[in-house]
């Protein structure tokens, strides 16, 4: 399994530079650029750490499980409305 386009296309929807991630990661520039790029291994703590700064969690789950992103983004909005839903009708 490649995750390497997932990585890129995280950081720029988040609207986020190679700097920026880098220091949120306490990593170097070149190394997110590496990642990125698929020229630097990336264990899944690196993804994990990476999905989490670029507040992409979504994106990992559909890479993990196969799946295209904007589904699994949209299953997480419907399911998030259903459960605050039920939270206030409970109270």
């Amino acid at each position: 399994m490649d995750i390497t386009p997932a990585l890129k296309k995280a950081r720029i929807r988040e609207g986020i530079s190679q700097e920026e991630l880098a220091f949120r990661m306490n990593r170097s520039r070149s190394s997110v650029t590496k990642m990125e790029l698929g020229k630097q291994k990336i264990h899944f703590s690196d993804a994990v750490e990476w999905f989490k700064h670029t507040n992409a969690q979504d994106i990992l789950i559909a890479t993990l499980v196969s799946f295209d992103p904007t589904i699994v983004a949209e299953a997480m909005r419907v399911m998030s409305q259903l459960v605050g839903g039920m939270v206030i009708w409970m109270i």
